[in-house]
């Protein structure tokens, strides 16, 4: 949509503008990973080659570039069946929701599931990226996250916020103290858990 978007765009990381060509490349793409046993995703949803920003670095807000064309490749594949794993992106589009998308349950919950019919895995993008991490506390990202329903957690521990090598153990007891004082539910914890082992079965 944008081919100065500096980390689409501008890095040709998307296969064409046009939504049917991004769809027949990717089919080809999944097809080509399923035979040698790799599971695919795509990404990032609900679409970021509109973007002018980089959420790497900080926020970004989709409101006024975003279309709605942007949707065809998830919603021809996820019709199709081709669809392993669905990352969400940290941008904002306030038409949906105020909240980044990979924390909103309007974009997971809502526009990805309910609309569109997803029931595989959701992961979120990198949470140490910059439009998160210099947002909200280690916490509240994995509250939000979860709730939103994603099932797997991103944290790849080399962005904006300093290295920690105890950053895997701390998002597991932070997310296990919010399901013990019923900030989380341990039913969504559960549900994420049997749609990864799901997915792990059709390797």
């Amino acid at each position: 949509v944008n081919p100065a978007c500096p980390v689409i765009g501008k890095m040709e990381r998307s296969f064409s503008e046009k939504p049917d060509r991004v769809t027949q490349c990717a089919r080809i793409w999944i097809d080509g990973q399923r035979q040698q046993g790799i599971l695919s995703c795509l990404k990032h949803f609900p679409g970021h080659g509109s973007a002018k920003g980089d959420t790497h670095a900080g926020l970004v807000d989709v409101t006024g570039t975003w279309i709605p064309a942007e949707l065809e490749p998830y919603r021809d594949l996820i019709a199709q069946g081709d669809v392993d794993m669905v990352m969400v992106a940290h941008v904002i589009n306030r038409n949906l929701d105020t909240l980044p998308a990979s924390l909103s349950p309007k974009v997971i919950r809502g526009l990805l599931r309910d609309s569109l019919g997803f029931q595989g895995v959701v992961i979120t993008d990198d949470l140490a990226m910059g439009a998160i991490a210099k947002q909200y506390g280690l916490e509240e990202t994995l509250r939000l996250a979860i709730l939103a329903g994603s099932d797997l957690l991103c944290l790849s521990n080399n962005g904006s916020a300093p290295y920690d090598p105890d950053l895997v153990p701390k998002a597991v007891e932070a997310i296990e103290r919010m399901v013990a004082d019923g900030r989380l539910l341990a039913d969504d914890i559960h549900t994420a858990a049997e749609r990864i082992r799901k997915l792990k079965k059709k390797l």
